[in-house]
C-alpha cells in the first residue's frame, strides 16, 4: 500500500507520463506505408505516394505540369489530422520537423509557400497541401500532402506540433520513410 502511494505522489509530483499510439500498416498491392499515431488527443497519419499517384492528382485536373516538377527531389506523403480531444486545437505546420538519420533537422514546406511559389509560375492550385496553419474544433480534420525534402528510402522521424488550452505539446512519429521508388526526380 505504501508502495502504491509513493508512486501516486510521484506521478503527481513529476506529472504523469503519456504513451503515444502507434499503428503501422503496409499495402501488399502496392508496397507502400502509412503510420498512425495518437498522441494526447491528437491523431495524425502519414501515408507514403508513390509519384505516380501524385502526379495523377495534379494531371488528372489539367494542371501545367509545373506543379509536380516543383516537387522533384521531394516524397510525398499524404496526412491526415484529426482532433480527438474534448476542445479546439491548433497546429502550425511551421514548427514541425523532419529529423533524417544522420540528426540533421529541416523545416516542411508549407502550403502558403508552395502555393506562393506555384502562383509565381501561373498556377492558381492549393488546396491539396496539408493546410499550414489551422484550428480544428472536436470531431475536425484536415487532410492534404506533405512533400518532404529527401531521397527515395530516406528514414526519418517527424517531429509535430500543436497548442490546446494555451499549452504546447510536441510529439514524435520516428522511424518512417521515404518511399524506395524513384521519386519525383
Amino acid at each position: 500500500m505504501q508502495n502504491r502511494l509513493l508512486a501516486l505522489g510521484m506521478a503527481l509530483v513529476l506529472g504523469t507520463a503519456h504513451a503515444a499510439d502507434l499503428t503501422t500498416s503496409n499495402n501488399p498491392a502496392t508496397g507502400l506505408t502509412a503510420w498512425k499515431q495518437t498522441d494526447r488527443g491528437i491523431s495524425l497519419e502519414i501515408i507514403q505516394l508513390s509519384p505516380e499517384a501524385a502526379q495523377a492528382t495534379y494531371s488528372s485536373r489539367d494542371l501545367s505540369p509545373l506543379i509536380y516538377e516543383s516537387m522533384r527531389g521531394y516524397c510525398v506523403f499524404g496526412s491526415v489530422v484529426r482532433n480527438e480531444t474534448d476542445a479546439p486545437l491548433t497546429y502550425r505546420v511551421a514548427d514541425w520537423r523532419v529529423v533524417n538519420a544522420g540528426g540533421k533537422a529541416q523545416r516542411l514546406r508549407t502550403k502558403s509557400q508552395w502555393v506562393a511559389d506555384w502562383k509565381k509560375q501561373g498556377v492558381n492550385f492549393g488546396w491539396s497541401i496539408l493546410p499550414d496553419d489551422i484550428t480544428l474544433e472536436v470531431g475536425d480534420w484536415s487532410l492534404g500532402y506533405s512533400p518532404i525534402k529527401l531521397s527515395p528510402g530516406e528514414r526519418f522521424d517527424l517531429i509535430y506540433a500543436w497548442r490546446q488550452h494555451e499549452k504546447s505539446y510536441t510529439g514524435t512519429l520516428q522511424n518512417l520513410a521515404c518511399p524506395a521508388a524513384p521519386g519525383l526526380r
